[in-house]
Order: structure tokens, then sequence, then C-alpha cells
């Protein structure tokens, strides 16, 4: 890691005006997501057309929910029955935490948007970026749309933004998942495109 910082620290003073240098900062500091922010804004100040700079803000802001959201369900049980089964008590938590899950994306549902947005401007510059539709349908699904996750993910699979057989399988089945038919062995949250061979 501490080479290709220093590569690209020094390919930014050579082209301060490189959002692809910016982006690259970006994906490096992924697991820093506020670090991240930063540079993904910096792309998208230097170049607004950048497809991957968008796909990023569209990772932080989703990232951002998912994380607030576990945290919200993670909150102590009110009112735990202190009777019955394990069974019946393990089935109360799990309620519970669907339901502040529930409550808490119709409460805040703009990290989820934000994702949204950022993820289709992503794929309306560049739509063979196959992480955008995998990010798109999923903040969709997390948003409540799962008509219009489907679509997303059929996109995906119509544009063959990826060449990675696993990761076809995994939108397939996340499209028979959402329409009832099984649940998939891979969730596509779980797995990265490579992008189509030009």
């Amino acid at each position: 890691m501490h080479a290709k910082l220093a590569e690209l620290d020094k390919k930014i003073k050579e082209k301060p005006d490189n959002a692809e240098n910016y982006v690259e900062l970006g994906k490096t500091y992924r697991s820093n997501p506020s670090l991240a922010e930063t540079y993904y804004k910096k792309a998208l100040e230097l170049d607004a057309n950048s497809a991957e700079a968008h796909l990023g803000m569209g990772g932080i802001h989703f990232g951002r929910h998912m994380y607030q959201k576990t945290a919200c369900m993670a909150r102590e049980d009110a009112n735990p029955p202190q009777s019955g089964d394990l069974k019946s008590r393990l089935k109360f938590m799990m309620e519970q935490r669907k339901k502040r899950a529930e409550d808490y994306i119709k409460e805040h549902p703009e990290e989820v948007q934000a994702a949204i947005d950022e993820s289709k401007m992503a794929i309306k510059l560049d739509p063979k970026l196959g992480d955008a539709y995998l990010l798109l349908g999923s903040a969709q699904e997390e948003s409540g749309d799962k008509k219009a996750a489907i679509k997303t993910f059929e996109d995906f699979l119509k544009n063959k933004a990826t060449d990675n057989e696993k990761v076809v399988e995994a939108v397939k089945g996340k499209i028979d998942e959402l329409k009832g038919k099984k649940k998939p062995m891979i969730q596509v949250e779980e797995v990265k495109t490579k992008p189509t061979k030009k």
C-alpha cells in the first residue's frame, strides 16, 4: 500500500488536475470512508463526468447507510420476554431488529437515495461499469423497490457488464430471489466485477 501511495503522490505532483489519480486514492482508502469521500469529491471537482468517482461516492453513501442501520438494529430490545423457550425469545429479538431496520430505512432514506443517484449517474456515464449496476440494484432493493432492482440487475446482464461468470450467476440468483423463485448461493454485494474486455 505504501508503494502505491508513493506512486499516486508522484502522479498527482506531475498532473495535479488528473481526476483519475484521486479516484485511485479513494479506492486505496476504501477502509477509511471519510478520507475516501474527500478524494472522490476532489475527483468530481476536477471531472464531473468521472463515472468511477460517482460510483465511489455511491459506495460511500450506501456503506454509511448500512453501518447506521446495523447500529440501529443492534440496540437493546425493548421489553424482551423474561419467560418462554430460547426459540421464542430469539424470534422476538429477530422481529424487533427487523422492525428497527424497516423504521430506520423509512426515517432516513437520504443515504440510500444518494447511493441510487450516484450509481445511476455512473451507469449513464459508463454503461459497462458493472459495479455501478450491483450498487444500484442493492440500493434499490434496500429502499424496498424490488421491481427497480430486478430491472437494474437484468440490465447488468443485458449489457454484459462483466466477463466474470461467478458474478453473472450471482446476479441471476439475486433476480430469482427478488422474484420469489429461490435464494441465491452468493450475494451480489459480496462480489466484484471486472470490466468487460473491449
